[in-house]
């Protein structure tokens, strides 16, 4: 094996073959091979040495003729699944493919869906409602250039979040912008932007910028507070909606349901007596009607006599 590196190292040269190295590293990514140390002592002689420099020489070249072959796939250029929450895609690399990938066509139960919602729908299955990304793509593509463009000229972004399933995300975003951006991830406290004196301080508001110049919520029909203060402040909002509907109008829909199944059930029964009634009384008729022809003939008997 000496022998066999030391004709190469000759042929191509040890300095030619580290400068080559070099080179093809500069130009092209490398295949990435798995090599095993030969020896496991150190090197305590000068042959030890020579030795060593001689292996490497040869990996070296027989790296330098196969990396032009074979896979040029790394850590780096290859996808890996927590690539899309530390590097999200930019505005441009987004796809319809990335969002079905990512689950965004999928909504709520078509029961629980909001009307004012129906041109952003494509259809339903199996009871599940079925979003239009179609729809969805350019909206948010609009609203990543915005915060993009807010950041860029040194504006402040606040992330809200109130639900527990939320926290995370909104904690994400705001740790990769940086100090330009703030996440809150609990229930907004009314009068954060309107009533800032009061929270903050006259001292903190006069040193520290308070307004924010962006506010982006996932759960904007929780944070309706925070939606009338953006807009007492003329601060432009980014809001995720969803095709459930508010709380108050499930509540009153299930109201009204409840109230029809009883009116339903009330009907049935009237329905039931109504008819119970009918036969009862059909059966009295007839009786009646018996007992009269049984006194007519009694009458006609008596008379005859």
């Amino acid at each position: 094996m000496q022998a066999k590196a030391r004709q190469l190292c000759n042929a191509y040269g040890c300095w030619r073959s580290w400068r080559t190295a070099e080179a093809s590293s500069s130009r092209t990514p490398r295949r990435f091979l798995a090599t095993v140390a030969k020896t496991d002592g150190l090197l305590k002689a000068q042959e030890d040495w020579s030795a060593f420099q001689l292996d490497r020489a040869e990996e070296r070249i027989w790296l330098d003729h196969y990396s032009q072959y074979g896979s040029k796939q790394t850590r780096d250029n290859t996808w890996q699944p927590h690539h899309s929450l530390h590097r999200p895609p930019s505005p441009g690399e987004l796809t319809l493919s990335a969002l079905l990938a990512a689950g965004a066509h999928l909504g709520h139960s078509t029961s629980l869906l909001n009307p004012n919602f129906m041109p952003y729908t494509y259809g339903s299955r199996a009871g599940i409602t079925i979003i239009d990304l179609d729809r969805t793509v350019p909206m948010l593509r609009r609203a990543a250039n915005l915060t993009r463009a807010i950041a860029a000229n040194n504006g402040t972004v606040v992330f809200i979040g109130s639900r527990p399933d939320l926290r995370s995300a909104v904690k994400k975003a705001s740790e990769r912008m940086g100090e330009q951006s703030y996440y809150v991830g609990e229930k907004w406290l009314p009068g954060t932007l309107t009533n800032r004196l009061h929270h903050f301080g006259t001292r903190t508001v006069e040193s520290t910028k308070i307004i924010p110049d962006l506010l982006v919520i996932l759960n904007p029909l929780a944070n309706m507070p925070a939606i009338r203060e953006a807009a007492i402040e003329h601060i432009p909002t980014i809001g995720r909606e969803g095709v459930e509907l508010r709380a108050e109008q499930q509540l009153r829909i299930g109201e009204e349901r409840q109230k029809e199944r009883k009116e339903r059930e009330k009907r049935k029964e009237k329905e039931e007596r109504e008819e119970e009634r009918w036969e009862y009384g059909g059966e009295s008729k007839r009786k009646v009607e018996q007992l009269r022809a049984e006194m007519a003939a009694e009458v006609a008997e008596q008379a005859g006599r």
